[in-house]
């Protein structure tokens, strides 16, 4: 419910600046940076979501092994993602018309989202093969295809 709000939140701003800029030509700038730092917010939240489902949390079991690890890594995204998104805004030429993986923070995210599928990779092969039932690893075959794709689609 988090990610989603977030999600709306980031569209809502977005659809406000650019309603604005039909207006003016200039738009609301602090909505579209406050718009793209809800988008890291709700990626980062859907990324937890995964990642936590992909650790077992819910499906196998109600406790949550290795919260500590898993708590560090997304704080650790969440810093990295604000970062690359205000380098970003802030660094990009008004002008430019240069796409966002075209530079440098879009690279890094990138490269980000690469280390992020091998963990959730390592993760989900981990709890599949502690799994018993075979109706939860159908599950998790399905979760890490689906998912899986998901990441590339980043």
């Amino acid at each position: 419910t988090l990610s989603l709000v977030l999600w709306w939140l980031f569209i809502t701003c977005l659809m406000i600046h650019w309603a604005v800029y039909n207006g003016n030509g200039v738009g609301v700038p602090f909505l579209q940076g406050l718009g793209h730092v809800f988008e890291v917010f709700a990626r980062v939240v859907f990324l937890l979501l995964v990642m936590l489902i992909a650790t077992g949390w819910t499906i196998s079991s109600t406790v949550l092994r290795n919260r500590a690890h898993i708590l560090i890594a997304v704080a650790i995204v969440l810093v990295v993602y604000l970062i690359l998104a205000i380098w970003d805004l802030v660094g990009r030429d008004p002008a430019s018309t240069e796409y966002i993986y075209d530079a440098a923070p879009g690279i890094l995210i990138v490269c980000l989202h690469v280390v992020l599928f091998f963990w959730f990779l390592w993760r989900l092969r981990a709890t599949a093969r502690d799994e018993v039932h075979t109706e939860k690893i159908k599950f998790y075959k399905w979760f890490g295809f689906l998912y899986g794709a998901w990441f590339f689609l980043l």
